[in-house]
């Protein structure tokens, strides 16, 4: 019997450390989505040691958090419209990675906020571009949902979202 009780504890601690590695993997995922990594997000994505609809505390994937994250406002640097540029490319890199990878177009945040939501909000024209053209290119996996009408918790659709980041 007691021979037992020890395997059962030792699967019960290898179990807590693979989802112990899992989270931490999440963790750097999240981490290089946000800093624009590219090359670190795709050897974890193609590692398969990581999910990439994983969410924090806000409810965000990393798709999410990719789309979220802006260049810093460094107003003094010479080469600031450069530097928008290739944070810009980076960021539908990371987008077209992801999407490529089967992370949820539909996930929402805490705040109803689809992937196309914020792009639409943070007037990302070429990112909204992405997410619609893989949306068209997979209506089947989503039994044709209308995903540019939903709406999230303020009662804004993606739509009402590009208008209004147009007039600001």
């Amino acid at each position: 019997a007691d021979n037992n009780e020890e395997k059962i504890k030792d699967e019960k601690i290898k179990d807590e450390k693979i989802k112990e590695k899992r989270i931490n993997e999440e963790k750097k995922l999240f981490y290089a989505c946000e800093k624009r990594q590219l090359v670190i997000a795709k050897t974890m994505i193609t590692s398969g040691n990581v999910n990439v609809n994983a969410r924090n505390t806000l409810n965000e994937t990393p798709l999410h958090i990719t789309i979220l994250n802006m260049p810093e406002r460094d107003y003094g640097r010479r080469d600031f419209i450069e530097h928008q540029r290739n944070h810009m490319e980076k960021k539908k890199n990371i987008v077209s990675l992801l999407l490529n990878a089967d992370a949820d177009v539909m996930a929402v945040d805490n705040e109803n906020n689809t992937p196309l939501h914020l792009a639409s909000l943070l007037g990302l024209d070429e990112v909204v571009e992405i997410l619609v053209k893989w949306l068209d290119d997979h209506m089947d996996e989503y039994k044709g949902a209308v995903v540019v009408n939903e709406t999230n918790k303020s009662g804004k659709t993606p739509l009402s979202l590009a208008a209004t980041a147009k007039n600001d």
